[in-house]
């Protein structure tokens, strides 16, 4: 991928899908992103955290710390795992709207550094998960995983955007999914388990972005 074919792939939808805030995965729903992670892979997502136990992505060549890519609540504490380093640490990530990032070897949360590893040049071979963990070829989610709010996530291999996914719904058939807006195509759940979808309240109507003039903003 190039940056000339980066900048043509336009972040507008296909006119056959609607753009919602966000979609619902129940426990046991997933999407396979078929992007096999590395060391300089990074994954933003834009998540409602709702719980303690929650695997936002993630995926294992071999273990938890062995040929691995994850980012999660464990329970207890974060859990995170890049290349053969990786365990759980510090205090859950709170409740609420978060951004939460694993940037190679830098984990954040809502923009800030809250840990980082050591960088060390790896390569995986399965590919990354979202909702869960693909541990060698299976699923595998939290112990009291129950559902994720994703209102999107972003997946940059070194410096190239290579996974962009926009929650929408399928006009044709209403189903509920990511549209991957760099590969122009549609991620339903990958298990037997579907995705809801997300609203806002009545009035109100997403949009990909708002345009700011100058001397415009907002105070949090």
């Amino acid at each position: 991928i190039n940056l000339l074919t980066l900048t043509a792939q336009a972040a507008e939808l296909p006119a056959e899908y609607v753009r919602i805030d966000h979609i619902v995965a129940p426990r046991g729903a997933y999407v396979n992103t078929g992007y096999s992670p590395q060391w300089d892979t990074r994954v933003v997502m834009d998540v409602t955290v709702q719980g303690k136990a929650e695997y936002w992505f993630g995926c294992w060549d071999r273990n938890y710390n062995d040929g691995a890519f994850a980012f999660g609540n464990d329970g207890y504490g974060i859990y995170v795992g890049y290349g053969n380093q990786g365990g759980t640490f510090g205090s859950v990530v709170a409740n609420g709207r978060r951004r939460v990032e694993l940037n190679k070897n830098v984990v954040k949360v809502d923009e800030e550094q809250i840990y980082a590893y050591k960088t060390n040049a790896f390569s995986l071979t399965r590919s990354l998960y979202l909702f869960g963990q693909n541990r060698n070829g299976s699923l595998g989610v939290a112990g009291e995983q129950k559902t994720i709010i994703c209102h999107g996530c972003t997946i940059y291999g070194g410096v190239w955007k290579v996974r962009n996914f926009v929650p929408c719904i399928r006009a044709a058939d209403d189903v509920v999914g990511l549209y991957d807006t760099v590969e122009r195509k549609f991620y339903t759940s990958a298990s037997s388990v579907g995705f809801d979808a997300g609203v806002l309240p009545a009035g109100y109507q997403a949009v990909d972005h708002i345009v700011v003039p100058r001397g415009a903003y907002i105070d949090t």
